[in-house]
């Protein structure tokens, strides 16, 4: 099954793809998500997603089917999985 991963600008620059479809075997996390996509697609992204001490950095937002996740969080075939960076201005 494919797991498909949208992606906020920041990250589409990144990718050069509005989203990823990845097959879901041997992906069972949330990190483990990331970790495929930081596989596929380098440090850069790693660098905008992880801070230093290997957690999610704290303005990024992972959504698994509209709801707000975790690293730990568990990823089911066909789940839909958002990685924004929300932005504010003034």
């Amino acid at each position: 099954m494919v797991i498909i991963i949208k992606l906020a600008p920041l990250f589409r620059e990144i990718v050069q793809k509005s989203k990823v479809e990845l097959e879901s075997e041997g992906i069972n996390t949330v990190k483990e998500l990331l970790d495929k996509l930081i596989e596929e697609y380098g440090d850069k992204l790693r660098r905008e997603i992880f801070r230093s001490n290997g957690k999610i950095a704290p303005h990024i937002a992972i959504l698994i089917n509209g709801q707000t996740s975790g690293s730990d969080t568990k990823i089911r075939d066909s789940d839909e999985v958002w990685i924004i960076a929300p932005v504010a201005g003034g």
